[in-house]
């Protein structure tokens, strides 16, 4: 599983306006809030924020020379390529990385000569990528939004079914669905990846 990314800081929603009387018991929960924003905010655009080293595997169902990786933006590198329909993944199915070119800003991985191998996890990518591992890493937009969703959210708990309750162990949290400002909305739709094609364990083949 990737390592998740948190959009904003406990201290980041405690400074929203409205935000400063909370409570130290409910600080905990904001930080849950938090964190289900950044999941959500992943699982809404397709992508994976933190930066960490990845092995993909792909499943190419058409012949393209394009594969969309699923953490992209800020700095990233590809390490290995292999293609190898026994999905062994030795030597002897490595690419020459003057084979491919990696667009870092759009997390695509182009083939320079003739098109990716057709077929059920045949390509592997090793690659390293994503918009960073600090809190200082998160564009300013992304930051603001998952502030803003995570204020609301808290400051509307009673109406959007929010709740906490104590038992033997510690607090738990529940929560309704509930949808996305849309401000927010707008922030997340213009980190979206858009892609066609077929879907590999991770990312998009395009």
């Amino acid at each position: 599983m990737a390592t998740l990314l948190e959009l904003c800081t406990l201290n980041d929603v405690l400074q929203y306006p409205g935000m400063q009387s909370v409570k130290d018991d409910d600080k905990d929960w904001i930080e849950r809030l938090v964190r289900g924003f950044s999941k959500r905010a992943e699982t809404f655009t397709n992508r994976q924020f933190y930066k960490e080293a990845r092995t993909t595997l792909y499943s190419p169902g058409v012949a393209s020379d394009v594969l969309q990786l699923a953490a992209f933006g800020g700095s990233g590198t590809v390490t290995t390529v292999h293609e190898d329909r026994e999905r062994v993944f030795g030597a002897d199915t490595l690419l020459e990385s003057t084979g491919y070119y990696f667009d870092v800003p759009t997390g695509q991985l182009t083939r320079d000569y003739g098109t990716w191998m057709v077929g059920r996890s045949v390509v592997q990518v090793v690659y390293t990528a994503g918009l960073g591992t600090e809190i200082d890493d998160v564009p300013e937009d992304l930051r603001m939004a998952a502030i803003m969703q995570c204020a609301f959210w808290y400051q509307r708990r009673n109406e959007l079914g929010l709740t906490q309750r104590t038992l033997s162990g510690g607090a738990i949290s529940l929560s309704q669905p509930s949808k996305l400002l849309p401000e927010v909305e707008d922030v997340l739709y213009s980190y979206k990846l858009y892609a066609w094609g077929n879907t590999g364990r991770e990312g998009v083949v395009w």
